[in-house]
């Protein structure tokens, strides 16, 4: 399973675009020059098949609202994005299409998700090996979304 967290409709855009496809950068522009991004990464790894949760909406209105499923695996390409936003700068991403949108019928807020199982997700979080490749941590005892 897998979650996908474009924050916008416009995320992408045609067919890059929210239920379409899971997309990301290949690299993160930094000071120090280009690197890799372990959330960003992972889109090659989706195989067909595959759960993706759609997590929408920004700070703590932040809703998982669907879930699709990987039509394809996940691969690098030259193709891109037509509204790649912040991420212009990139010359590859990483792409996986998606198939058999469901809506729920009611969105699950992520904070809310978060208060009400905060046990068990800081239990979970200290079993977990580092690196961590989930997509929250804790902060001053607080669970926070990583992206």
């Amino acid at each position: 399973m897998w979650i996908e967290m474009s924050r916008d409709e416009e995320h992408g855009g045609k067919e890059w675009g929210f239920t379409k496809c899971i997309w990301a950068p290949t690299y993160k522009k930094s000071e120090g020059g280009n690197k890799s991004w372990p959330f960003w990464d992972n889109v090659k790894t989706v195989k067909a098949g595959d759960i993706v949760f759609h997590l929408r909406g920004k700070g703590h209105k932040a809703e998982f609202v669907g879930y699709s499923i990987a039509k394809t695996d996940g691969y690098e390409t030259m193709e891109r994005p037509p509204n790649a936003g912040g991420w212009a700068y990139c010359s590859n991403f990483y792409r996986a299409f998606l198939s058999d949108f469901i809506r729920l019928n009611n969105s699950i807020n992520l904070y809310q998700l978060f208060n009400e199982k905060e046990l068990d997700l800081k239990k979970y979080y200290e079993q977990k090996a580092k690196p961590r490749n989930i997509f929250y941590t804790i902060q001053y005892n607080r669970i926070d979304c990583n992206v």
